[in-house]
């Protein structure tokens, strides 16, 4: 089996490069990959680069959107990314980093930030970014994730697409793919189901339900269920 390991923000790196990096490696068609933020550690000639003021590692922030771009790069060509970032026991064990992206769940930041980047581009792409309600189905095993640390991806969602509510509900089966429900009104509900890295299927389902509770309506119009849907895809 074919392994590789990449550093980024090693000196005179940019994102542009590290990308082109990444191409270059899948082209070699590795088997697995580990990707790792460069850490400022003691006693080493970048501590003294870095000391100097020659050297400005990666903030947290730059790294984990770094690494958020490359690892679906990765997954995407097939290659599975076993590592990214060190493990929070190597951390504690080594106790000499000096500067530098350092994060006890580095992965679970880049994994969160993936999934962000998936759901504000399926909001983006289907302009229901003006609606008051989103509500995130996943699998159990994603919530967090999709939560984002302390909320955050929660957060920014409110913010910057101004939702008053939203939630995310582990109820689905498959990792990796989501449901997304919008909330218009009372009458009206748009769910976009999302698969994969690769391919993004949406499905369009428009309910609507008319009983006497919400409008007083005819009886022949009362308690009606009608789906329209259909399919788009993208990237393929």
């Amino acid at each position: 089996m074919l392994g590789v390991q990449t550093m980024l923000g090693l000196p005179g790196d940019t994102l542009e490069k590290s990308i082109n990096t990444a191409k270059r490696l899948i082209e070699l068609k590795p088997d697995m990959a580990r990707i790792y933020p460069t850490l400022v550690i003691r006693d080493t000639a970048l501590e003294q680069e870095y000391i100097g003021g020659k050297y400005i590692p990666l903030s947290l922030d730059e790294a984990v959107r770094w690494c958020s771009i490359l690892v679906p790069m990765y997954e995407n060509a097939g290659i599975k990314v076993i590592r990214v970032g060190l493990h929070a026991e190597e951390l504690i064990r080594e106790n000499e980093i000096v500067a530098g992206p350092v994060h006890p769940a580095f992965g679970a930041l880049v994994y969160s930030k993936i999934w962000l980047d998936r759901i504000t581009e399926t909001i983006e792409k289907t302009s229901m970014h003006n609606k008051r309600k989103l509500i995130i189905h996943v699998a159990p095993s994603d919530v967090s994730l999709v939560t984002g640390q302390n909320r955050r991806n929660v957060d920014f969602l409110k913010e910057n697409y101004r939702f008053s509510v939203v939630k995310v509900i582990g109820d689905q089966n498959s990792r990796n793919s989501f449901e997304m429900e919008f909330g218009i009104s009372y009458l009206f509900t748009v769910i976009l189901l999302v698969k994969g890295f690769q391919r993004t299927i949406i499905l369009f389902r428009c309910i609507f339900r008319l009983t006497n509770k919400l409008l007083p309506l005819p009886a022949r119009w009362r308690i009606r269920h009608v789906r329209v849907c259909g399919i788009f895809r993208d990237g393929a």
